[in-house]
């Protein structure tokens, strides 16, 4: 490749990510040409010993029922690939443990842990920080222990755009979508409160029996269907 030539300074970068990534002696000639055809060759020699990626000022905020920040400073004298943050609660040991990569911007590192990744458990959450470079070296970190107490009253929740059912002791009990079971036994319902409510779906039922006839189709049914075309 050709340097950038000013006046009488020549400039060129080795990019690491030409070669692999590679650490060890990196040798480079440089072949200067004059205006007569004359060659000069220069060889430079470097030897590239990389260290480990350095993580620095690791901070938590934003606690909160649904989670907290992680923020930190990573640097390194090579190229940064990845930085990963296992997380878990201590109370069953690692059975929910998650992996997730952290969003990073120059040297600095985010990541927000969430409890619903961890069954909305309280107590006790660890995290680690696992930073590694093109070339395979990493560094390992723990994070200082964050309390977190969620308590989330009974019933559906919706939180980040997810619906959970939670019981009495605001223990989650389930996580998909919240469905109603309905016939002429409800009377006329009003679909717009039902939909307001956030229900997801709904079972119509249509009839009873085997018959031929609609002698035994619900009296509601026609307009339940009516209604719920209404709103879809």
């Amino acid at each position: 490749k050709n340097g950038k030539v000013e006046k009488n300074r020549a400039t060129f970068t080795v990019d690491f990510k030409d070669h692999n990534y590679e650490v060890g002696t990196y040798i480079t000639h440089i072949y200067v040409y004059d205006s007569i055809g004359n060659v000069y060759i220069a060889p430079v020699e470097k030897n590239i010993n990389n260290n480990s990626p350095i993580i620095s000022d690791v901070k938590v905020s934003d606690i909160s029922s649904q989670g907290y920040l992680i923020t930190c400073t990573v640097t390194d004298d090579y190229a940064l690939d990845r930085v990963m943050f296992p997380t878990w609660t201590l109370e069953k040991g690692q059975d929910d443990i998650v992996w997730e990569k952290g969003n990073i911007s120059g040297n600095k590192v985010t990541y927000r842990v969430y409890t619903k990744d961890h069954n909305f458990e309280s107590g006790s959450y660890q995290t680690h920080i696992y930073a590694y470079d093109k070339a395979g070296k990493y560094s390992v970190i723990s994070v200082p222990i964050t309390k977190i107490t969620v308590n989330y009253s009974s019933g559906w929740k919706i939180i980040d755009g997810s619906k959970y059912l939670f019981d009495a002791k605001g223990k989650i009990v389930s996580e998909g979508l919240l469905m109603i079971d309905v016939s002429q036994h409800n009377g006329n319902i009003d679909w717009t409160k039902v939909k307001n409510a956030g229900v997801d779906g709904v079972i119509l039922r249509s009839s009873w029996g085997w018959t031929n006839d609609f002698s035994q189709m619900d009296e509601k049914f026609k307009r339940n269907v009516k209604e719920l075309n209404r709103l879809d």
